[in-house]
């Protein structure tokens, strides 16, 4: 769908509302915002177990929300905002905030 405040910004309202139906997630792409950081990190800042962040940064990868930037490592994977997660988590702070 085209964000009606612009015409050069497609936003996917659907996702916006699963990010915000899920905090985790919501916390998630806020950290990785403005940060590169390992399930490690993001673990100790949400306080939540590792398999919970596993499997919430898989869910936000397949939805091309994040993506690995050393994904052939084991240990140390480092990830980051894709420009589609940047896009959805400042709608979905916009909406959080009205």
């Amino acid at each position: 769908m085209v964000d009606e405040n612009s015409t050069n910004t497609t936003v996917d309202w659907d996702i916006v509302g699963k990010i915000m139906s899920k905090n985790i997630r919501y916390k998630i792409l806020l950290l990785l915002k403005d940060n590169k950081l390992t399930p490690s990190q993001l673990r100790d800042e949400i306080d939540v177990s590792m398999s919970y962040i596993s499997n919430e940064l898989r869910s936000l990868r397949n939805k091309n929300l994040v993506k690995c930037i050393n994904p052939d490592l084991k240990k140390g994977r480092i990830y980051k905002i894709t420009d589609k997660g940047l896009k959805t988590i400042e709608k979905a702070v916009e909406l959080k905030e009205k």
